[in-house]
C-alpha cells in the first residue's frame, strides 16, 4: 500500500470519520484501514517503520570491495582488510571481515 494512501486514510480519520465509512469511500476492507490507523497512533507516521534485527557494521559498497579485493588477492591477510574498512571511514574488528567473506561464500 502507497504511503499516499495511508496517510489519506489519516487525513479522512482526522476529519472525524469512522472505519466503516473510510473503507467504503476508499474501497479498502475495515481491517486494513484499522491497521493503518493504529499504526499513526502509535508511531506518529504511516511510513513503514525498519525491520528488526542487527544492524550492518560495513555498508555494502564497502562489504563488494571487499569481496573484490579477496577475489583477485585470496591472500590476502585480515590486518590489511581491516585497513581498507578504515580508508572508507569505518570501523571494525578484525573478526569481522572474514564472516563477510564466508557470506560471500570465499574463503582468505
Amino acid at each position: 500500500m502507497s504511503t499516499d494512501l495511508k496517510e489519506t486514510i489519516v487525513t479522512i480519520h482526522k476529519d472525524r470519520e469512522g472505519y466503516k465509512t473510510i473503507a467504503a469511500i476508499l474501497g479498502l476492507p475495515v481491517a486494513t484501514v484499522q491497521k493503518v490507523i493504529g499504526h499513526f497512533k502509535a508511531h506518529g507516521h504511516v511510513a513503514n517503520t525498519l525491520q528488526s534485527g542487527r544492524l550492518r557494521k560495513i555498508s555494502p559498497m564497502t562489504e563488494r570491495r571487499l569481496v573484490r579485493k579477496v577475489s583477485n588477492d585470496p591472500r590476502v591477510t585480515t590486518d590489511s582488510m581491516k585497513n581498507v574498512v578504515s580508508a572508507a571511514g569505518e570501523e571494525v574488528s578484525t573478526s569481522t571481515n572474514p564472516r563477510n567473506f564466508h557470506h560471500a561464500r570465499l574463503h582468505s
